[in-house]
């Protein structure tokens, strides 16, 4: 690791167990997933945390509790119910009493946790579910005309943080690489009989090219249709206009929206949730199935 751009410490208070992480100078994320935290014996086990002040960037700390995974993300790290913990350019520590901060996150649900070196330099901050959810209704509504299948609420617009043996019928996803992920699910109406619950998931891959043009594709796509004796013809129905989605017109929707970002960055990253502004020292709660917000960074 380069030079300690900001640096935490997570503590047991019960047991003197503690560990420190940091983010060093050209980094932006230290993740800490849940198997580490087993192995340092702080897995559901953190009761406080210090985040020490930093010159380079705004110290923030990502703490995320446990739950069941949605459909095509296996994966519970970095996922669910969060506190993100700030500390500002402040030239002061701050220390952090989880144990009555934010309930689903305190002691002892603390799962997985991410450092992330926030407000380096000015930032553009864009609302992925404000950016594209319209895109996204209307062209699946179009796509889905005049078949069985039907959208009848909107997408969860998330995000797929370095994902631990994620599977897609594309592929595996990258386990190094950050992701946003488009859930939707889906009505199957059949003549004759009961409707059918499906899911469709697609995962996005952004990056900036050589000139610091935001680019981006569909690198993973997925569906799910609930078990039954139509299962089968369903599945055959839906597997081509899932894949031609995602090689054709999700690609084609994904770079109409991105060339509406005209600016050239530096750097992108990832928030959960929607944070359109600098987070102010001290907590904020969320959930990742809200939002997420995607980070440039000015040259």
């Amino acid at each position: 690791m380069s030079a300690v751009s900001v640096l935490v410490g997570v503590f047991n208070d019960n047991t003197g167990n503690d560990s420190y992480f940091g983010v060093g100078k050209n980094e932006r994320y230290h993740r800490v997933p849940g198997s580490e935290l087993r192995s340092r014996g702080l897995y559901q086990e953190i009761t406080s945390a210090n985040l020490y002040s930093s010159s380079d960037a705004d110290t923030t700390l990502l703490l995320f509790g446990p739950q069941s995974p949605i459909f095509g993300a296996p994966s519970l790290d970095y996922q669910g119910v969060y506190a993100q913990l700030t500390n500002q350019r402040s030239g002061n520590l701050q220390h952090f009493d989880l144990t009555s901060l934010i309930p689903g996150v305190s002691n002892p649900l603390v799962s997985s946790l991410l450092v992330v070196a926030t407000n380096r330099k000015k930032e553009y901050r864009v609302s992925f579910r404000d950016a594209f959810l319209s895109t996204w209704n209307k062209m699946l509504d179009a796509k889905l005309s005049g078949t069985p299948a039907h959208r009848t609420v909107d997408p969860t617009l998330t995000w797929e943080m370095f994902p631990e043996g994620v599977s897609r019928i594309s592929g595996y996803l990258d386990s190094n690489l950050t992701y946003l992920e488009i859930f939707q699910p889906l009505v199957i109406l059949l003549d004759f009989w009961p409707p059918y619950q499906a899911s469709i998931t697609y995962d996005l891959y952004l990056y900036l090219d050589g000139g610091g043009r935001l680019q981006g594709y569909v690198a993973g796509w997925s569906y799910w249709v609930e078990d039954g004796v139509k299962k089968s013809g369903i599945e055959q129905q839906l597997a081509p206009v899932v894949e031609v989605t995602a090689k054709d017109d999700l690609n084609k929707a994904l770079a109409a929206s991105l060339a509406k970002v005209p600016l050239t960055f530096k750097d992108l990253y990832y928030l959960p949730g929607k944070q359109l502004e600098f987070a102010t020292t001290g907590a904020i709660i969320g959930n990742t199935t809200d939002d997420a917000t995607i980070v440039l960074e000015h040259v």
